[in-house]
C-alpha cells in the first residue's frame, strides 16, 4: 500500500528524471479535510527511513563491454 511514494526517489536513484505537472486546484465543496500534519509526519518519517534502506541496498553495477 503506497509504494507509490517511492517511484520518484526510486528514477533518479537509477538516473532517470522526474517532472512536476502544474494542476488546478478546486475548492472543496462538501465536509473537511482529514489530512493534517501530525497525522502524516510519522508516515513521512518512515518513507525517509526506508528511502535511506533502499539507496543503500541498491545495487552499483557498470557494464565494461556490451556484447554484440
Amino acid at each position: 500500500n503506497g509504494m507509490h511514494r517511492f517511484l520518484p526517489t526510486l528514477v533518479r536513484m537509477r538516473g532517470g528524471t522526474v517532472a512536476e505537472v502544474p494542476v488546478r486546484h478546486r475548492p472543496r465543496r462538501f465536509g473537511r479535510t482529514k489530512y493534517g500534519m501530525w497525522n502524516r509526519v510519522f508516515r513521512a518519517l518512515a518513507d525517509a527511513l526506508a528511502v535511506r534502506w533502499m539507496q543503500r541496498r541498491a545495487l552499483r553495477y557498470r557494464v565494461r563491454e556490451e556484447l554484440p
